[in-house]
């Protein structure tokens, strides 16, 4: 980490510079959170872009779909500190969501990115048959929700289709023409699953965590 708090440099390849909202670990306010609380992304602004992954082999780039202002969502293990805990890099291959603000109330809405799938949680079974509440690294069991949006997919980085995606469908196994959005999912645990609150709660899960689809 440098100690310098405004230094001045340009992000390489697909890595995005990120004003965090706050430091992981800790809400806004400074208080520390639990080990359990920390696996909720983190949230930031991108302030400066990079011009995108080189496809080897060739001149071409891939593109770097999040822009300076957008508000994004990233796992706290893949911020790399750089001035301070808020003034970082994250690749934009790995970035969970985009916040947009819509309709007349600017409520936030969550846009999954990558090869995240958005979900509404059915409620999660949180005790035991005795009655014993179980704190959420216990619940094993596999979770289910219904869909509400796909992200476009993992970009591929080698091969002939390098620098293009592999789309959400592919990586589950479905059809182009299957519809998806609306449909029941199943996925390995709680562990598997990005928590996100707010205006717009949900579950993002990444489709290669998806473990069967309920036939409609």
């Amino acid at each position: 980490m440098i100690a310098e708090k405004e230094l001045p440099f340009t992000p390489f390849s697909s890595y995005l510079r990120v004003k965090r909202s706050q430091a992981a670990g800790q809400t806004a306010s400074g208080i520390h959170l639990p080990e359990i609380a920390r696996r909720r992304p983190s949230e930031g602004t991108v302030v400066a872009c990079g011009l995108g992954r080189r496809v080897p082999g060739s001149q071409t780039r891939s593109v770097v779909w999040n822009g300076v202002g957008d508000q994004i969502l990233f796992q706290p293990a893949d911020f790399h500190e750089i001035t301070d805990a808020f003034d970082g890099l994250v690749s934009a291959e790995k970035v969970v969501a985009t916040l947009w603000s819509a309709g007349r109330q600017q409520s936030e809405v969550v846009e999954p990115e990558n090869s995240y799938v958005k979900i509404k949680p059915d409620v999660t079974e949180e005790q035991t048959r005795a009655g014993i509440i179980l704190p959420e690294e216990c619940r094993e069991r596999a979770q289910r929700g219904m869909i509400l949006d796909l992200g476009p997919g993992e970009l591929r980085l080698f091969g002939p289709m390098a620098g293009t995606r592999r789309t959400c469908r592919d990586i589950m196994g479905v059809s182009e023409n299957e519809p998806l959005v609306g449909r029941t999912c199943w996925w390995e645990g709680a562990k598997k699953s990005v928590q996100v609150e707010g205006s717009d709660p949900c579950l993002l899960v990444q489709a290669a965590d998806l473990i069967m689809l309920e036939d409609p």
